[in-house]
This record gives C-alpha cells, sequence and structure tokens, in this order.
C-alpha cells in the first residue's frame, strides 16, 4: 500500500465496502487489495452461507470451521463472523443423503458463537441417542433469532427428531415449521388426547421444557394441534406474542382457541386464515359463528395487529361475499387494541385466462366481483376509531406465490380507487408478502 493509502482512516475503507454492498466474488478481490481491507471483507463474506446439500457442502463446512484458521494476519477465525446459515437439499441431489443429525447440529451450533439466522429446506432430521446423556444434557442450549425448518421430515416419520432438536435451543424469536413425509403418522387433533401424548411428556430428558419462542408459524395444517400442544407445555407460554399457525378443521381451531386460552394476554400480532372457512360457511352459514367463537380472538386482550389471509376470485362473487364477511366478524371480535389490519389477499384462478390477461381484462373482473366488498370494508375499518393502518398483501392461490409486479401494480391501482377515503386518510398502503 502507498503511503498516502496509508494515512487514510480504516474506517474510511471499511465504510466503502460496507456501502458498497458487493457479492460474493467483489467481498473475495476486496479481501485480496490489502490487509486494511481484509478483515471487513472476510466478516461481510462469511456472515451469510447458503450450502447446498448436505454431504456435498454441510458436511465439508463443519470441517473447514473446524480447523483454527485465526492469525496475527488473518485476524479472528472465521466462524465468529457466520451469522447466518441455510442448508438447502435439492433434488438434482438425488444421491445426497440429506439428513442432519443431533450432533451434527450440535456441532454447528457449537462452533458458530454469533449465528443468528438458520434454516433447512428438504432436509431430513434424525435423532441420535447419545453414548453419555449427561455430555449431551450439559451442551449450553442457544439463542436464535430464527429458526426455519421448511419442507423438513424426520428419519422416525415422526415430530421425535424436531422435539429433541429443538432441546438444543434457548430461545428462538421467530420459529417457522413446515413438515413433510408424516403420511404415516396421525397427528391427534383433539386437544384433551395431546395433553397425555407421550411425545409430549415433561418427563423426557430431551424434551425441550425451557424453550422460549416469541414468535411462531406454520402452514402445516395437519401440524398446528400438535405444533401448539408442543409450545404449550414449553416455556414458550411466557414469551410469545406472535402467532401465524394454519386451521382449517374444527379441531385445529379449537386448538388455538385452547392456546389462546392460556396465552391470549400475551399475544400481539395473529394471523387468522379464512380460505378454508369461505368454502365451508358458504355452504353452511350456521357453521359461521360456531368456528369463529371457537378461534378465542377475545382472549388476545392485548392485539395490537391482526392480519387476515384470504382468498379472491375474479369470478365468484359469492365466496367474496363470505371472505369479507368473515373478515368483518374476525375484526368485531377483536379488542379495541387493535390498531393494524393486514389483508393477504391471494388471488384465485388467474392460471384460468392468464395468458389472454390484460389490466383492463383483470379489473373489469375484479370489479365486478369484490368491488363493493372492498368499499363496505372501507366503512368497517373507518368505525374502528384505533385503526390507524390497512395493509394489503397480494399473492397467488395456487402456490402461495408472490405475484408478477404489474399483476400487483394492477391490484394496487384497483384498491386504491375502492378504498380512496382510507388512502386519502393516510390509512391505506401496500407489503409484499
Amino acid at each position: 500500500m502507498s503511503d498516502a493509502a496509508a494515512r487514510i482512516p480504516q474506517e474510511l475503507f471499511d465504510n466503502i465496502i460496507d456501502l458498497v454492498h458487493p457479492g460474493k466474488w467483489t467481498l473475495s478481490s476486496f479481501s485480496l487489495v490489502s490487509r486494511s481491507w481484509l478483515a471487513k471483507s472476510r466478516r461481510r463474506l462469511f456472515a451469510r452461507v447458503h450450502l447446498v446439500g448436505v454431504q456435498h457442502q454441510f458436511l465439508p463446512f463443519l470441517t473447514f470451521i473446524t480447523v483454527k484458521n485465526n492469525s496475527s494476519l488473518l485476524g479472528p477465525p472465521l466462524s465468529r463472523f457466520v451469522e447466518s446459515v441455510h442448508v438447502e437439499n435439492r433434488e438434482v441431489l438425488l444421491t445426497d443423503l440429506a439428513i442432519i443429525n443431533t450432533d451434527m447440529l450440535r456441532s454447528l451450533l457449537s462452533l458458530l458463537p454469533n449465528l443468528r439466522d438458520l434454516r433447512f429446506s428438504g432436509i431430513t432430521l434424525s435423532w441420535v441417542a447419545p453414548i453419555e446423556p449427561e455430555d449431551w444434557l450439559a451442551f449450553r442450549p442457544v439463542h436464535l433469532d430464527n429458526l426455519s425448518l421448511l419442507g423438513t421430515t424426520t428419519v422416525s416419520l415422526t415430530p421425535l427428531d424436531i422435539i429433541a432438536s429443538l432441546r438444543l435451543f434457548s430461545s428462538i424469536k421467530v420459529l417457522h415449521i413446515s413438515m413433510l413425509g408424516f403420511d404415516e403418522y396421525e397427528f391427534p387433533q383433539n386437544p384433551t388426547a395431546l395433553s397425555t401424548h407421550p411425545l409430549l411428556s415433561w418427563e423426557d430428558l430431551y424434551f425441550p421444557s425451557k424453550l422460549r419462542v416469541s414468535s411462531i408459524k406454520s402452514s402445516d395444517i395437519c401440524l398446528a394441534p400438535f405444533l401448539l400442544a408442543l409450545m404449550a407445555k414449553t416455556a414458550s407460554v411466557g414469551t410469545i406474542t406472535d402467532v401465524d399457525i394454519a386451521c382449517r378443521t374444527m379441531n385445529q381451531i379449537r386448538a388455538l382457541g385452547s392456546f389462546l386460552h392460556v396465552v391470549g394476554r400475551r399475544i400481539r400480532n395473529i394471523t387468522v386464515d379464512v380460505i378454508e372457512l369461505c368454502w365451508i360457511t358458504s355452504l353452511r352459514l350456521v357453521l359461521r359463528d360456531r368456528y369463529l367463537q371457537s378461534f378465542n380472538l377475545t382472549a388476545c386482550t392485548n392485539l395490537t395487529s391482526l392480519t387476515l389471509r384470504m382468498s379472491l376470485s375474479p369470478y365468484r362473487n359469492d365466496l367474496n361475499i363470505v371472505a369479507f364477511n368473515l373478515a368483518t366478524n374476525f375484526l368485531s371480535r377483536t379488542s379495541a387494541t387493535v390498531h393494524t389490519i393486514i389483508l393477504e389477499i391471494l388471488l384465485d384462478s388467474l392460471d384460468d385466462f392468464y395468458e389472454d390477461l390484460t389490466s383492463d381484462t383483470l379489473l373489469c373482473w375484479i370489479r365486478r366481483s369484490a368491488g363493493s366488498e372492498f368499499t363496505d370494508f372501507q366503512s368497517v375499518i373507518r368505525q374502528r376509531r384505533g385503526v390507524c393502518k390497512l395493509c394489503i398483501r397480494w399473492g397467488k392461490l395456487q402456490d402461495q406465490a408472490m405475484l408478477e409486479t404489474k399483476l400487483i401494480e394492477w391490484m394496487n391501482l384497483f384498491a386504491w380507487a375502492q378504498l380512496s377515503e382510507l388512502d386519502a386518510n393516510g390509512i391505506l398502503c401496500f407489503e409484499s408478502i
């Protein structure tokens, strides 16, 4: 480095690297510029790690970070820089055994002291009974901001492996679980039967009774009662504030209602899925009040944000009427403390005419089938004096994916026209799913 460059404060180099937001290849090049660029470049380079395949990349990564690669020239070991790890199994790696056992998971957590975000996608978890239980139980559980188990299955084809894995964590701010491969396992749906389920026994040495979860999310409807019963038997009952659990059947809804009976006063944000209820209550209106009551939203006396996940069909005005009626009824059962309403609207039947879709065609159909429902809901929001924000998110029902940008823009234009009074008062806004 030249004498002139040597006189430049180190903070300036660090700020340049931070502000540029470079990619992996650029960061690698930065690390070779000079010793003054090395530390910040390495920290940014290894902050987020994405590994594809357990045998292919995950196990080599464990070996790599085990090596003591710190020195006076290189600075601290790389393991201190890692804040986020995503382990993904892809179909192209058919020969890769996508199994991560509890020993591997414990090693990963032990080696990465600053890990805050851990995500497994398409991974199979395996519980390995320790040879020396005392040593395993002596492991100090770690804190995570986010733990996502997406498309996860287990070797035992039961939730045992996941429950044992959760024993390794002391607290998790956001826990997101979506499990696969449990076709042979029948999750109990009745809250009474779940209370005595052998996998939910406090007496088990490996049960995560001290786990504290702040936010729980799951789109797996069959898992809902079991997951809620699990949370109710952990220290999470004293920490949880956000709930987004998909519930479609009466037993699942009752399980959520029972859970809210215990933790309702702590809940600040809750998401209610009314997609399936639209079909049920459209056929049998007498069921509506029974379903609404079973959710037990009145137990959430300090609720501040209510998210309603609903479908919207360009062709079915009858279903759109039911959806907005349910949204209105749910809102009427919430505490006056609610100040934010979020409508997560998933458009249905778009594939039927997607090739010929134009803005005029879509908006014409939507205006016919749901225009008055949006306007009526605007009146409902205006009557709730405490509501200061109505947020709309658009998605696609078939795969719950994000819409293309042009479709979102069209739908935003439609919503602006129907909810003009809320927009004028600064209440209306839009977000991405």
